[in-house]
């Protein structure tokens, strides 16, 4: 049982459905697992939301509707680069009504105050103050926590089919009182370090922090998604990069050529909601 496959039997594992064997492997990896246990529990409370909705108009096409979106879907997927497979939520008979539910929001909810640009239809909520700094030469990691929040820390991963990376590796979980500042150093060694990932529970929210690798040499021309092009801006600049970006984006063409960190990063985000791009202090901002 490893992380994957726990993921894809959330669904089955809430809704007791699964057979008795099964259900003791994906319950011991549980306990062995950190960051599953508490996706599981993210997913065990954002599933119980579906039973909270408001009622809302239901349209005579709705199924028409739907159906759009699906094909819609299923064309971007086809033109981006195949991604594993699996999930947190797999379409069971309650799932397919949550789907249902969630498309019918997509379509007719309004957008509620505070909520920033959407991409394909889904809303991005407005992004935290969680933040890197450069202090002293040191780097460090801000946050004032309005709720108790846990922040899983984790490095690394190379498959982009989620964010963070699948094979990222977890070096620790922080938990933020309500009230209190989350005040970390960074320690950035080796020419050549890995990226950080920064899951917050209380949104959910991910934040990427790209730092320079000295010993990577950069192409000013290449193929990549999101997370590729923003390494690369670290690496070609020298500046620390903070994304607040959940998605890594399609494999596309992009050119460093002649600019500096600001007008790469825009080029990079043209054609997405991320278009909020700072440079402070050597650490550049994108939300």
């Amino acid at each position: 049982m490893n992380c994957d496959k726990a993921h894809e039997l959330f669904s089955e594992l809430h809704e007791e459905s699964l057979a008795e064997g099964l259900r003791f492997k994906v319950s011991g990896h549980l306990q062995d697992c950190p960051s599953c246990a508490h996706e599981f529990q993210v997913f065990q409370r954002n599933y119980g939301l579906f039973s909270t909705f408001s009622p809302v108009p239901v349209p005579d096409d709705l199924d028409e509707l739907i159906a759009r979106r699906l094909d819609r879907i299923d064309y971007e997927r086809k033109r981006a680069t195949p991604a594993r497979s699996g999930g947190w939520l797999r379409v069971t008979t309650l799932g397919a009504a949550a789907v249902a539910v969630i498309a019918v929001a997509m379509f007719y909810k309004p957008n509620p105050g505070g909520v920033g640009a959407g991409m394909g239809g889904v809303s991005i909520a407005k992004p935290s103050d969680l933040r890197v700094e450069k202090v002293n030469e040191v780097i460090r990691l801000r946050y004032s926590a309005e709720k108790d929040t846990r922040i899983d820390v984790l490095e690394g991963g190379s498959d982009h089919s989620t964010l963070p990376p699948v094979d990222a590796k977890q070096l620790r979980v922080d938990n933020v009182v309500a009230g209190s500042h989350y005040d970390v150093p960074v320690d950035v060694t080796g020419p050549i370090p890995m990226p950080l990932w920064l899951r917050l529970s209380t949104t959910g929210e991910i934040v990427g922090v790209f730092f320079p690798q000295p010993a990577v040499r950069v192409a000013r021309d290449f193929e990549g998604d999101t997370v590729h092009a923003l390494q690369a801006i670290a690496n070609g600049y020298g500046v620390i990069v903070e994304a607040h970006v959940p998605q890594p984006g399609k494999m596309r063409q992009h050119s460093l050529q002649g600019e500096d960190p600001v007008a790469a990063a825009k080029r990079s985000m043209k054609g997405t909601p991320y278009l909020d791009i700072k440079l402070h202090n050597g650490v550049l901002r994108v939300r």
